[in-house]
């Protein structure tokens, strides 16, 4: 994961970088994106990976898009070279727009998907996720979702909380009214805490089995409608943070192993200009959290919980954040809906 910039041009109200963002404005620059390209072509060239994957946030990562396109480029090249596979995906507020030669090239380099974020209808929606100036993104996105669809697979997020949740339908049936049901997958998640400084707009996150209840409202209507829904809870596994092969970089190189942990400096494990990480790399890969949870038939796709979520619930990423409620009452859903969707798609396709 590359964050390109810190910088966003968007006011959410429970956004996760709300502790580092005012205090943290940096943009990538080139020699940043060729330490990050040397970085990444040496473990290429050491580790031998069949799959080579990258995801592009901030912040905004088209308020400074030229390190996608230059990064992209040289790794499509290398990966190429050393006969792996070469993809990348955009997490993008949806509110920048690319032109048609700009997402061709993209294409050619390996872009693979856009992910955004609509929070409910329109008005609801702008109320969340407005512009640093007050105004609203919701149409400026809905113009953009309709023409990234045209070139690659668009997600389209939602974060349910209480304030939205009775309000998902509605966007459900305007998208399908705008001709989006069979372009755009949907991903339904529960919005986690903004960070450690107290946000009023935090008492509004829904406990798991009251967000569980509610997507199994939502998912009747969006099959109904034709929507896709993205496997979440089901095809998801312990979080980054205890993986070995996976990283998030921020716009001055700094390496993390996780992206919520991003701009804190105490959670850094090097930099991409260093040749070793630091031991904290070790002390993030080696957490066993998921051992106090051998009996609990979801620890599979948890591994004892999200550990920055434990970190703005506890003050402390060690702790284990049980989700069982969570899994237990979505992972069959999804999974159904899922199979609903893949033999419908079937039958089409005999007929």
């Amino acid at each position: 994961m590359i964050l390109t910039t810190f910088d966003c041009n968007f006011k959410c109200e429970y956004c996760v970088e709300n502790d580092v963002k005012d205090i943290r404005s940096e943009n990538m620059t080139d020699d940043v994106s060729k330490n990050i390209i040397e970085w990444v072509a040496r473990n290429i060239y050491e580790r031998h990976p069949d799959d080579v994957e990258l995801v592009y946030y901030g912040g905004e990562p088209l308020l400074n898009k030229n390190p996608i396109f230059s990064i992209s480029k040289e790794l499509f090249k290398i990966s190429l070279d050393k006969k792996a596979s070469f993809s990348f995906g955009i997490i993008t507020n949806g509110s920048v727009s690319l032109s048609s030669e700009e997402m061709e090239e993209l294409k050619d380099y390996g872009l693979k998907y856009f992910q955004v974020t609509l929070d409910g209808p329109e008005f609801i929606h702008n109320l969340r996720r407005p512009y640093k100036s007050g105004k609203g993104s919701f149409s400026d996105i809905l113009t953009n979702v309709k023409k990234f669809v045209e070139f690659v697979p668009v997600f389209v997020r939602v974060n349910i909380d209480r304030t939205n949740a009775n309000s998902i339908g509605e966007l459900l049936n305007f998208l399908c009214k705008e001709g989006l049901s069979s372009k755009i997958v949907m991903d339904f998640a529960p919005r986690i805490k903004s960070g450690l400084l107290p946000h009023f707009c935090d008492a509004n996150i829904m406990p798991d089995k009251a967000f569980s209840d509610s997507l199994k409202e939502v998912l009747p209507i969006a099959r109904n409608l034709g929507f896709s829904v993205a496997r979440r809870f089901v095809e998801i596994g312990p979080c980054l943070l205890t993986s070995e092969s996976q990283f998030v970089i921020d716009p001055i190189g700094d390496i993390y192993k996780c992206s919520g942990f991003v701009g804190r400096k105490e959670f850094s494990v090097g930099n991409v200009k260093d040749e070793h990480y630091s031991s904290k790399f070790i002390k993030f890969i080696t957490m066993d959290r998921w051992e106090q949870c051998l009996d609990c038939p979801y620890v599979p796709l948890c591994g004892g919980g999200c550990a920055y979520e434990s970190f703005v619930t506890f003050g402390d990423y060690r702790k284990r954040l049980c989700k069982k409620a969570l899994f237990a009452g979505t992972t069959m859903e999804v999974l159904a809906n899922s199979l609903y969707n893949l033999y419908n798609k079937v039958e089409i396709q005999k007929v």
